[in-house]
């Protein structure tokens, strides 16, 4: 099933993070396993990642999902300075919301460096076999 994303910045948001890191459509392969031709369509709204694709992005960015995808990350270059991980939103780095919410935090985080030792561990092994 392809969930569609209708949110605007998508795009916008992906041109500007990679441009900030000083990266080219061909580097991101190395980086989170897309394409150049991939990335080109993501940036110029020809296509959407999947959601496992978007949660890469966002931890590799360090940004949230949500801003990823709801904010002008360009017109907010504040929220990418201080943006400590995906999972914690603009509003709760603005000092909205009800507090935290240290065991989520925890647990989090916990799944995030699970995600990424899996993502290392298949990539050593699709470079063994390839």
């Amino acid at each position: 099933m392809k969930i569609l994303l209708t949110l605007n910045y998508l795009p916008e948001n992906l041109y500007f993070l990679r441009k900030q890191r000083k990266l080219r459509q061909d580097e991101m392969l190395a980086v989170l396993g897309i394409s150049g031709g991939t990335w080109s369509n993501y940036e110029n709204g020809k296509t959407e990642p999947q959601i496992q694709t978007l949660i890469d992005i966002a931890v590799f960015f360090e940004v949230n999902i949500d801003d990823l995808l709801r904010v002008s990350l360009s017109n907010h270059q504040s929220i990418v300075a201080q943006s400590p991980g995906p999972y914690q939103s603009a509003a709760k780095r603005q000092g909205a919301g009800s507090g935290d919410h240290p065991a989520a935090d925890s647990i989090l985080k916990e799944m995030l460096d699970e995600i990424k030792g899996m993502r290392t561990d298949l990539r050593t092994y699709l470079d063994t076999k390839l």
